[in-house]
């Protein structure tokens, strides 16, 4: 008995899933037990004899080396010999449906008795093949950026060049309802392809939930918003960049109330590990870690994560994300996805760092935006992009004066540290164009029964959520600022700078801010209610903050948590 045929005999019963990975299923259902400790879809098919046509099979050898050598026989019905030449584009992502969707399988198990389609692309024949092994799904973002060799920069600005490597991919892996053979399929598949992937009528709800929610948020501080314009094409012709937008956008569905639905339930993680599983194999080409289609994905992963907005290993990727922004020399200047790419990262580390209570990972010795001396000519999404910078220099300043030893010296450094960082800030405000000036203010009306708290309304939402981080840096600052004589003889100083930045704060979110720059805004709302005292700011401190979990799906109810554990102990 060949050694292949030993250990089919010991995984002929179970999930399709343990069968897949040649391990012993309990067959506990709906889901067993291996599946449940490692989040993984659980499938049960129909059983399919095992002596199948051997032209529909994938068989695999020994080769002279003693590694498994991978053949691709006839799995759509096609001959071997022109997959080459002639391959189906039609149904790339169609058996990836009905593969999360394995609930429909089983309540109508004619359809998984049907052939398996051929899951391939376009291939140019003047490239050279890259019979890369099928290896264990990635486990998250983080950990393959982490182990990824980011090259030098080799990247190319106008995003023309051809970059298309066949590869054998993670959905060669992948097991689906009809495939109940214990091999795993190698499938050719490339970086990019040449006809649009057509998608089933499931994918396009993801995708255009992408284009008209996600890509927004990506966009927010983008005055070009390639997330928005270039992206969903580009999606198309590299399986990638699809999966990480179908991903994000099924995250996001299935986690804001009034689009979520049962048929989203593993759409989420299977698109994320397959974005993952393609990205782990092109991240360590030069010519491929830099393309735009990459970094796009990478910080769509990104936004993924940060919709978790907290946890014990919340925003753990973004290390990997600076790596490769760092090895690329990408930074605020740039236009385009990389520029876009730096701004999105800039926007999650902020928050994350301040979580996480740790200095950002890249800081102004990397890159600032240049000095100028007015802002005429300069677009409304970049002024905001820089007081968001400095939003992030506070942040680390705050950090580092809580870790160090109140020593005279370090007191002075400190000292002298904030007054620059308050001399900026006021810098900032002086030169913002009339555009940026609050439009009105709304105060609560006399005749109504109900209290209201004022609010105020700004014509467009980056210059509101910059006034909100203005006064954000200034909390922080004030809260971190060695003491002055100034504070010492007015002892009520420090409070009354801290109310009215709190107040400002707290008006504008009162106004309700988009969702598209719900993030930031709920972080400004949830640091000034750290500084927060009245029984009814702080009521509506929380209404809003939970209001972005309720509109958006971002997981913001967890900080509004925080802050009822916070007051308690005040």
């Amino acid at each position: 008995m060949r050694l292949g045929q030993s250990r089919r005999l010991r995984v002929t019963t179970g999930c399709l899933t343990c069968r897949a990975r040649r391990v012993k299923c309990d067959e506990k259902r709906p889901v067993c037990q291996n599946c449940l400790k490692r989040n993984r879809p659980c499938r049960y098919g129909n059983n399919v004899s095992a002596g199948r046509s051997r032209g529909t099979e994938s068989r695999q050898r020994r080769n002279e080396n003693g590694e498994d050598d991978v053949l691709q026989e006839d799995m759509g019905g096609e001959n071997s010999s022109q997959r080459g030449q002639s391959l189906n584009t039609s149904r790339i992502l169609g058996p990836v449906y009905e593969d999360v969707h394995h609930s429909s399988l089983i309540s109508n198990p004619e359809r998984g008795t049907r052939s398996t389609p051929s899951i391939s692309f376009q291939a140019d024949e003047s490239f050279a093949s890259q019979r890369l092994s099928p290896s264990p799904p990635a486990t998250n973002l983080c950990s393959i950026l982490q182990h990824a060799n980011l090259p030098g920069p080799t990247h190319s600005h106008d995003g023309s060049s051809d970059i298309r490597s066949p590869l054998y991919s993670a959905l060669s892996h992948r097991p689906t309802p009809e495939s109940v053979d214990d091999q795993h399929h190698s499938i050719l598949i490339s970086f990019r392809v040449t006809d649009p992937i057509q998608l089933s009528p499931a994918e396009v709800l993801l995708l255009r939930n992408y284009v008209e929610r996600v890509s927004k948020w990506i966009d927010s501080f983008s005055h070009d918003q390639p997330f928005y314009l270039q992206v969903p094409a580009m999606a198309l012709h590299c399986p990638t960049l699809l999966h990480s937008c179908l991903a994000v956008s099924a995250k996001q569905m299935t986690r804001a109330p009034q689009s979520s639905s049962p048929m989203l339930e593993h759409s989420p993680i299977f698109y994320y590990r397959q974005a993952l599983q393609e990205m782990s194999h092109f991240l360590i080409e030069p010519r491929y870690s830099g393309s735009d289609e990459l970094l796009a994905s990478s910080i769509i992963l990104s936004t993924y994560e940060i919709l978790d907005v907290a946890g014990e290993s919340f925003g753990s990727h973004l290390k990997g994300v600076a790596s490769l922004i760092r090895s690329h020399r990408i930074n605020g200047d740039e236009t385009g996805i990389r520029g876009a790419t730096y701004w999105t990262w800039y926007r999650h580390e902020v928050w994350v760092a301040f979580q996480a209570r740790r200095q950002m990972f890249l800081d102004e010795e990397y890159w600032r935006p240049k000095a100028v001396d007015t802002f005429e000519g300069i677009s409304i999404r970049d002024i905001a992009n820089r007081v968001l910078f400095l939003f992030g220099q506070c942040i680390t300043y705050c950090i580092t004066s809580t870790k160090r030893q109140s020593t005279e010296d370090w007191t002075g450094a400190q000292q002298r540290r904030a007054k620059e960082l308050g001399d900026l800030l006021e810098d900032w405000k002086m030169k913002l164009p009339r555009s940026m000036a609050t439009c009105c203010m709304e105060q609560p009306s006399k005749n109504m029964e109900e209290y209201q708290l004022p609010s105020v309304w700004f014509a467009y939402p980056e210059s509101a959520v910059s006034h909100q981080l203005y006064h954000t840096s200034k909390i922080l600052l004030t809260l971190h600022r060695p003491s002055t004589s100034d504070t010492a003889h007015d002892p009520f100083h420090t409070r009354r700078e801290l109310e009215k930045s709190r107040r400002e704060v707290f008006m504008v979110a009162n106004s309700k801010i988009h969702e598209t720059w719900g993030l930031i805004s709920t972080q400004c709302l949830y640091i000034a209610g750290l500084v927060t005292d009245g029984v009814l700011e702080r009521q509506r401190t929380l209404e809003l903050i939970e209001l972005c979990q309720k509109t958006s799906g971002r997981q913001t109810i967890c900080i509004a948590d925080q802050l009822r554990e916070f007051w308690k102990v005040g």
